[in-house]
């Protein structure tokens, strides 16, 4: 009798380490599920921003390339520029000959006027 109230006595005792156990690892469970559920968090906004971030960058690439493509164009048509201004170039030295040639056609019909002027005069 004396060896069931020690044994009950030791099994009381067990059973309530395995519970005050039982508590502090349902305790501890508790916290890690609220630290679990506080990164989860954390990893969806962190997500989110990635996902902001990467939208961002491929903007900034497409607009990138929008530009390289533009210069590309504009590289291009560099040549037709350059010939364009020689054609200008020559346009306006044909004009200031053409502007020269006609200032010395009026300066010569100004003289023969002035000869047919005097030639009238004298008869």
């Amino acid at each position: 009798e004396q060896a069931e109230k020690v044994a009950a006595a030791a099994l009381q005792a067990l059973q309530q380490r395995l519970d005050s156990s039982a508590e502090g690892f349902q305790q501890r469970l508790t916290e890690l599920q609220e630290q679990l559920s506080s990164l989860q968090n954390q990893v969806d906004e962190l997500e989110g921003r990635l996902l902001d971030a990467a939208t961002e960058l491929e903007m900034k690439d497409e607009a990138l390339q929008g530009a390289r493509d533009t210069q590309r164009r504009l590289n291009a048509l560099e040549p037709q520029l350059q010939q364009l201004e020689a054609a200008l170039a020559q346009a306006q030295a044909r004009a200031a000959s053409l502007a020269a040639a006609l200032s010395e056609a009026q300066e010569q019909a100004d003289q023969e006027v002035a000869a047919a002027e005097a030639e009238a005069a004298r008869k």
